[in-house]
């Protein structure tokens, strides 16, 4: 009953867990096929330098719709790459640009490239792993069949601990 009570613990923490942190990364990392989603890019400055630039690159069939304005910084877009620039952000320190994406119909896994520019045209590239899934009513569908299973899987947890603690106590 233990290993029961400990593998399910560790699943309800998995569950739990916030995303890694990363230099950059895309939230949510999903969008719904066919659909325009908003992702937060949260972007941290690793160097010693001042980055002074931020683009943001997706495939071919994916459409960028919007770059939202950033705090000090010039956004534009042209519909592959959103651009921020004339801002600056120091050392050690992190912010968050904002875009507006179309997705494509098929879903399956994409990868965008995020690029942070410093000064005399000084790059560094990302990779940002995003997941088309499904239409929003299948999305929907699979949303309430993991929040269905993680509930049984809270129960479970707590038969399991009353059951244990009945058999000690007989």
């Amino acid at each position: 009953m233990r290993p029961l009570i400990i593998a399910s613990g560790a699943a309800i923490a998995l569950l739990a867990a916030g995303p890694a942190a990363a230099h950059l990364s895309a939230t949510p990392g999903f969008v719904a096929a066919g659909s325009t989603e908003t992702l937060v890019l949260s972007v941290h400055n690793d160097r010693t330098v001042a980055m002074t630039g931020f683009a943001l690159t997706v495939p071919g069939d994916f459409r960028i719709v919007e770059a939202r304005p950033a705090a000090g910084w010039r956004e534009e877009h042209d519909g592959t790459t959103a651009t921020w620039r004339g801002g600056s952000l120091a050392a050690d320190t992190g912010t968050s640009f904002t875009v507006a994406i179309e997705a494509p119909t098929a879903p399956g896994p994409a990868t965008f490239e995020g690029v942070q520019v410093y000064a005399a045209d000084a790059a560094v590239r990302w990779p940002v792993a995003i997941t088309v899934v499904p239409p929003a009513e299948s999305s929907r569908s699979l949303g309430w069949a993991l929040a269905t299973g993680v509930v049984i899987l809270i129960a479970l947890t707590g038969a399991g601990v009353v059951l244990l603690r009945q058999r000690r106590t007989s």
